[in-house]
């Protein structure tokens, strides 16, 4: 996904004169009347703009601009889904294609690399709080129920990746919430697949919506 958006965004970016930051963080944006009057980082204030574009998801928003009338509506409401994936390095990779997608498996996709495989377990609430040993058996488990070639032999290593608040939980109460999210601020522009896109918590979701504050920019 680094190869296919981001590479390719910085690149467009940078050649358009524009300047990016990294490792610094937003700690507080300062308002007055319907404008936001001050960016405030980790390492500067920031005052000289014409708009604001916060792409951050709801809960870091909170901390940096508590004032916002729909974010504890937003909290409370909005119920995240843990994502967790496990990488597994193998001295043989087995399988035959790209990647699977798995019917009545506790895991749900399995990625093949050159020399590991990935697997991902959506809405993994059952197993969030389970140790990194006992998601891995789990793993090898459902691999060699779904591909019988498969031995837990060939697993030279392995790390599980959490994800606790992966993505939002796309329910009637939640979109009930999205359709009231909008910045009180002319100049604060909200971005990010939980705003109102009427898409899930997606990729597609958060480009409709950049998409969107660009052309209103514009």
């Amino acid at each position: 996904l680094s190869e296919l958006f981001c590479h390719p965004a910085e690149k467009y970016l940078k050649n358009n004169e524009a300047e990016i930051s990294f490792s610094e963080s937003i700690t507080k944006l300062e308002t007055e009347g319907e404008k936001v009057i001050k960016v405030v980082t980790n390492k500067r204030e920031i005052t000289d703009f014409d708009f604001v574009i916060s792409a951050v998801p709801f809960d870091p928003l909170k901390k940096i601009l508590p004032e916002l009338p729909f974010i504890n509506s937003v909290n409370n409401n909005i119920q995240t889904s843990p994502i967790i994936t496990i990488h597994l390095w193998l001295n043989e990779n087995i399988l035959e294609e790209k990647y699977f997608g798995l019917i009545d498996s506790k895991i749900h996709w399995v990625y093949k690399n050159k020399n590991h495989i990935s697997v991902v377990i959506s809405s993994a609430d059952e197993f969030i709080e389970m140790d990194s040993k006992g998601i891995f058996n789990i793993c090898i488990q459902e691999l060699t129920k779904y591909f019988p070639k498969f031995n837990n032999v060939y697993v030279q290593n392995y790390k599980v990746l959490k994800e606790k608040r992966a993505t939002f939980k796309s329910t009637p109460k939640s979109d009930k919430v999205r359709s009231t999210i909008k910045s009180p601020f002319n100049n604060l522009l909200l971005v990010g697949d939980w705003t109102n896109t009427k898409l899930p918590g997606t990729i597609e979701g958060a480009i409709l919506s950049g998409k969107e504050v660009s052309e209103k920019i514009i």
